[in-house]
């Protein structure tokens, strides 16, 4: 969804979503693709991922460019129109946000 309606562009490796709209990646894949921005699916500041020495090393990390959304917002609000708008522009902004400094 993310990516067809804002039209971000995927990485090289990046593989195709599954039907229902998302992809798990794993630490040492994210850690190849090394991207410039990432968008993450996380409730809280303490989950895996965080905590890994792999994401620290990560460019988007240690650029700032971390997009968090909450299961709330893409797994119940998204559904809806309304939901799904305010999800993806709260991305666009702080995209946008971020690239103006």
């Amino acid at each position: 969804m993310i990516y067809s309606d804002i039209k971000l562009p995927k990485a090289d490796g990046i593989t195709e979503p599954d039907p229902w709209e998302g992809k798990v990646t794993s630490l040492e894949a994210l850690a190849s693709l090394n991207p410039d921005h990432v968008i993450l699916l996380a409730d809280s500041d303490q989950n895996v991922l965080e905590q890994s020495q792999i994401w620290n090393h990560i460019k988007a990390k240690q650029d700032g460019n971390v997009y968090r959304i909450t299961t709330k917002q893409s797994y119940n609000e998204a559904f809806f129109a309304l939901g799904k708008k305010a999800m993806l522009d709260q991305i666009a902004s702080e995209i946008v946000k971020k690239n103006q400094k």
